[in-house]
């Protein structure tokens, strides 16, 4: 045997490593010079927060392979710099309170992305990466076929208790109001089996690959379930669908290209876009238009009003948040946590709603958004938000390390399901209901059933009754 093979060399790979770090070091240095040299502690805290940007990237190709975007060390800090920097830098338009931010909220924004990095490097890979390179089997599909149809069923009763109840927000002149009264209590549960279902059926597709036949029922009953939820409480159970549909392809089929997922985003801002102007324009008329036009917007940008106006009102609430919690006491906990006593008997606010009354907002609405840093602040100041951010990055981390190694598609869909959960909660807050906990337990029921797991245990059942009643 030869004992003078060759292999690649690791020392180009190494020297190109270093070079990028000494001039990631160089343009830093930079930075932090002229902004010190011309009196710019701004500039010095934005330069600071995009400076995770390059961080991200250098790190997150060490390894060589192509970047995972949907990855927690890669998606949500990207999407959390984005939403942040366009929500706070001052453009030419005027927003709902008209406030100029100060330069100091960079730095809870760093503290923040900071903390979730550390608590995400904290759980180690050690499982191989087998999706979608070597995917688990899919379930029954005569099995999958009767959860599907159970989950229907489920949600359309729900749905049709709160249209009796309620009618349809869309459609209504009072949809504001209606949208507050709309989602919740058990009808509303049993309704939320209808938002879970597209993600299913997208895995269907994406694995199975049916005849067109199949196919073309199939994507009719996501269209319609869309419609639906189009027509629901708001534009958020779209987006929830788009989002997770989209992670739900990129990990069960194939990986996306970063062009895909550009085009991707565009058109779910489109989506939002759309819906919220439509929304406004029923509501307010022709006086929602002026209103824009008086704030700045010209006929070019009309359609982005609704979208940058939702994003805005989020960092210019956490800025009064920093201003009002520094007379008031902290809540420990009882704000980001607020979701779970929701169940209890009562009327259970909602982080976002226990905000608002905190700021002393009077609007129609489910609450007050903060992004994700609002709440943790209430409940402990730059302490809790470190605590938070490291614990999310965590769960994070921790969910995903389950889904790259699993051997059934519950992990997938739960993964998805987090994921555009991560998204939305940068406007928000982590947990703002009980949503995530019921899709997890709805994918893990429709597993349970399209398994077979669920015909094992009641065979069992029925056999140990029998034997029981035969000895008696």
């Amino acid at each position: 045997m030869r004992s003078d093979a060759t292999y690649p060399s690791r020392q180009p790979l190494q020297l190109q490593r270093f070079l990028r770090g000494v001039f990631f070091a160089t343009a830093v240095a930079c930075g932090v010079f002229v902004a010190l040299w011309y009196n710019r502690p701004d500039l010095l805290a934005i330069g600071s927060f995009l400076s995770f940007v390059p961080f991200i990237f250098l790190r997150n190709r060490r390894s060589g392979a192509p970047i995972d975007f949907f990855s927690p060390d890669v998606g949500f800090p990207l999407i959390y710099i984005a939403y942040l920097f366009i929500s706070t830098i001052d453009l030419p338009v005027v927003s709902q309170f008209n406030l100029t931010l100060p330069w100091t909220q960079w730095i809870y924004y760093s503290i923040g992305l900071a903390a979730y990095l550390l608590g995400s490097a904290t759980v180690c890979q050690t499982v191989a990466i087998t999706i979608p390179l070597s995917q688990p089997r899919f379930w029954d599909r005569s099995r999958f076929g009767i959860a599907v149809t159970l989950f229907l069923a489920m949600g359309l009763v729900g749905r049709a208790i709160k249209v009796a109840l309620y009618g349809i927000p869309l459609f209504h002149p009072e949809e504001e109001e209606l949208r507050i009264k709309y989602p919740g209590g058990y009808a509303g549960n049993l309704a939320f089996a209808l938002e879970i279902l597209p993600i299913c059926l997208v895995l269907y597709l994406s694995v199975c690959k049916p005849s067109r036949r199949v196919q073309l029922a199939v994507a009719l009953l996501i269209l319609f379930l869309i419609f639906d939820a189009v027509s629901g409480d708001s534009r958020g159970g779209v987006m929830r669908i788009f989002i997770a549909s989209l992670v739900t392809i990129h990990y069960a089929r194939s990986r996306m290209r970063i062009r895909s997922l550009l085009l991707c985003g565009l058109i779910a801002v489109i989506i939002a876009s759309a819906i919220g102007t439509y929304r406004d324009m029923s509501v307010f008329g022709d006086v929602n238009i002026q209103g824009l036009e008086s704030k700045g917007y010209t006929p070019y940008t009309l359609w982005l009003g609704s979208t940058y106006e939702s994003l805005r009102v989020t960092t210019e609430g956490f800025d009064m948040l920093l201003r009002h919690m520094d007379r008031q006491p902290y809540t420990y906990g009882a704000t980001s946590l607020a979701a779970l006593a929701i169940p209890l008997p009562g009327h259970r606010p909602g982080p976002g709603e226990i905000v608002k009354k905190e700021l002393g907002f009077d609007f129609i609405g489910f609450g007050a958004s903060t992004t994700i840093l609002g709440p943790l602040y209430m409940d402990g100041g730059c302490v809790a938000i470190i605590i938070g951010m490291m614990l999310w990055g965590m769960l994070a981390k921790w969910l995903y390390v389950r889904m790259i190694g699993a051997t059934n598609f519950f992990w997938v869909l739960t993964y998805a399901y987090f994921v555009q959960n991560q998204f939305k909660a940068i406007k928000d807050e982590m947990f703002p209901e009980l949503g995530p906990i019921f899709a997890v337990l709805y994918f893990a029921v429709i597993h349970y059933i399209s398994s077979g797991a669920f015909r094992v245990h009641w065979n069992s059942f029925l056999n140990s009754y029998a034997a029981r009643h035969s000895e008696a």
